[in-house]
């Protein structure tokens, strides 16, 4: 049996249009969640230099090779539409396989 020791729950999954900035922190908050402590690397950074969210940056990468692997089977997809296309004709023709 493959049992799950928690169900992951996203920090993020409240309407911020319905909330006030203060009740965002918060939901933060009581999800451990400091949101005036976010990075990590605030100290590391030279200046001028974005600061990044952890968090956020690992979000952006896996959304990156989702969108990597969803264009892969678009283009596999439409190679196949293109051949079934052609085929389609041949046989619509009599041109054969």
């Amino acid at each position: 049996m493959n049992e799950r020791k928690y169900d992951y729950k996203s920090p993020f999954d409240f309407d911020l249009s319905k909330v006030t900035v203060e009740e965002a922190k918060e939901r933060l908050r009581a999800q451990g969640i400091n949101p005036d402590e976010w990075t990590s690397n605030e100290d590391y950074v030279k200046s001028g230099e974005k600061v990044q969210i952890p968090t956020f940056k690992m979000y952006a990468e896996m959304l990156t090779q989702i969108r990597d692997i969803c264009q892969d089977q678009v283009n596999r997809d439409l190679k196949e539409v293109d051949r079934l296309y052609v085929q389609l004709n041949r046989l619509k023709k009599g041109g054969g396989n």
